[in-house]
């Protein structure tokens, strides 16, 4: 790590206000709320370091293991800080993994003790549900402080990867890595005391880790914890954050059903034609603004995969700058963001202080920082393919623009030759169609075939099959010709992680899906009509079957 970016834990936690409100919830133990339960700093400190008493009366201390899996809320927070000051190494979980996928990272990480939001039969380690932990934490002084001192260099977290081609992997990283890549990225966001923030996707993702969790440790930023995402929308007009993350899949479900009631509702027409045409748009923005409850906020962000340009252009018209941020699980998501009044559409942003890059001879991007991590846990042979001469091989292909702005092609794997030779980028067409919020998810394919094809995740709630036509018509007018996608399966059945086709991180996993619907994606090329669903092409690929035989 770098001199002069390390601050211990303790120091940070202790450096906190103790009277400004530091932690919010709407539910805490057993208990819960209608309203935000609010925290100040001295309380946020007194649970931290009853909850490290808690871990040391538990026979844990420096090195051990504990997992956490639930939902997000202040015992989330709480314990990963409690762990951090006492030196114990934390594993976050996510709430959709599968049991068997829990029990091999429980297994392999050898986690002592697993904190859950409910215990489960399934988990073969010893559990403690996050009730227990706030009622048993809380009879105890406070007064308790670790008196081992935690090292920069010292393991902080193993966080696993979603595993979208096959075993997840465990990153690790230290408590230095944690604090620098911290202080690096808010050289640029600059997050303090008196930001608000609200935290409603899951802890267990890096991202949303190091914009809640850690940066709140160390710039004692204000977070309000919801422990269901579809409660997001609702709460955020109380909460008002000051900075705020969201996916592009909430960007385009924001955008889609603002557009719709502009469009629809009688009342907003009218109070809009009663005011000059020059204010009207000054007037959307203020109005959209603070019906999200984004009208303090200084600064939001778009991360995890890319925003579509038509989506961050309207979101940006209405007063809505989205920043792209590009990192990974072993960059802790510090790599690149798009800075204040320098937003290029369909770009990453800049490095951060302290990053390196440079594009190998195949158009991979290789990244080089301080705070990278250590290696992948128990996986030699991974971490030499992923770390070469310092270099981190990311798997994305990409470029820089003279103003070092960096654009990302695809992933590496993603990369597929037509028949004719030509190379095709499906990131490009899959982000212009999941710009439909009515394709939750979506695949082009086309190695070694005359043309693309894509194969999506239909929710027919949100559109109709002649608004699904027209806008492939419109994605089909942004690409090349060899790009453009001729055909399209559509599937209703939920994608979900627990149906197998999504990751615990709600990544899609190509290959169990391509294996799955393999005999439908030959058929759909063989087919005559332009949209068919899966069920349509079972139905047909059965029809055949029947008269042959």
């Amino acid at each position: 790590m770098t001199e002069g970016y390390w601050i211990p834990p303790l120091e940070a936690l202790l450096a906190r206000s103790p009277q400004k409100g530091a932690l919010a919830a709407l539910r805490l133990g057993d208990k819960t709320f209608d309203d935000f339960l609010v925290l100040s700093g001295r309380e946020v400190q007194t649970k931290v370091f009853q909850y490290a008493e808690f871990l040391k009366d538990l026979g844990l201390g420096q090195g051990d293991r504990i997992a956490i899996k639930g939902y997000n809320g202040i015992e989330w927070v709480a314990l990963d800080w409690a762990a951090m000051i006492s030196g114990i190494v934390t594993v976050p979980l996510y709430g959709a993994s599968v049991d068997s996928e829990v029990n091999h990272i429980l297994r392999e990480a050898q986690v002592r003790v697993l904190f859950v939001d409910e215990t489960h039969d399934a988990y073969e380690c010893r559990q403690v549900s996050f009730e227990e932990l706030e009622s048993r934490a809380s009879l105890l002084s406070g007064n308790y402080r670790p008196t081992k001192a935690v090292r920069p260099e010292m393991l902080a977290t193993l966080i696993y990867t979603s595993g979208t081609q096959g075993r997840p992997k465990g990153v690790m990283h230290s408590f230095g890595n944690l604090c620098e890549a911290l202080l690096r990225a808010n050289e640029v966001v600059n997050i303090g005391s008196r930001d608000r923030m609200i935290s409603y996707l899951p802890l267990s993702h890096v991202a949303e880790r190091m914009l809640i969790d850690v940066a709140s440790l160390y710039t004692s930023a204000e977070v309000y914890f919801i422990d269901k995402v579809e409660r997001m929308v609702s709460q955020l007009p109380h909460v008002r954050p000051t900075l705020f993350l969201a996916v592009p899949r909430i960007w385009d479900m924001l955008k889609f059903k603002l557009e719709k009631e502009l469009k629809s509702n009688p009342v907003i027409q009218r109070r809009l034609a009663r005011v000059p045409a020059v204010m009207r748009p000054w007037i959307v923005r203020r109005s959209i603004r603070r019906k999200m409850g984004l009208d303090r906020c200084r600064l939001v962000f778009s991360g995890a995969a890319k925003l579509g340009s038509q989506t961050a252009a309207q979101l940006k018209e209405w007063g809505l700058s989205v920043h792209e941020c590009y990192g990974l699980t072993e960059t802790l998501c510090v790599s690149t963001m798009t800075r204040p009044d320098q937003i290029v559409f369909d770009s990453c942003g800049q490095l951060y202080h302290g990053v390196q890059a440079r594009i190998a001879e195949d158009g991979e991007i290789l990244l080089k920082a301080p705070f990278h991590f250590e290696g992948y846990y128990e996986q030699p042979e991974a971490t030499a393919e992923a770390l070469q001469e310092g270099w981190f091989h990311t798997g994305d292909v990409g470029h820089f623009d003279p103003e070092g702005n960096l654009f990302i092609t695809d992933r590496k794997k993603n990369l597929f030759k037509n028949s004719g030779g030509k190379y095709v980028a499906p990131l490009v067409a899959e982000t212009l169609l999941k710009n439909f919020p009515a394709v939750r998810e979506a695949i082009v394919l086309g190695e070694n075939r005359p043309n693309c094809v894509a194969l999506i995740n239909w929710d027919s709630s949100l559109g109709t099959l002649k608004e699904l036509e027209a806008h492939l018509d419109f994605v089909n007018q942004k690409l090349a010709p060899h790009e453009q996608i001729k055909k399209v399966a559509y599937c209703e059945e939920v994608w979900s992680a627990s149906t197998g086709e999504l990751t615990a991180s709600l990544k899609l996993k190509k290959r169990v899906i391509l294996e799955k619907y393999s005999a439908e994606i030959e058929a759909l090329y063989n087919a005559k009509a332009k949209l068919m669903s899966i069920d349509e092409l079972t139905e047909g690929m059965q029809k055949r079957a029947h008269t042959s035989f």
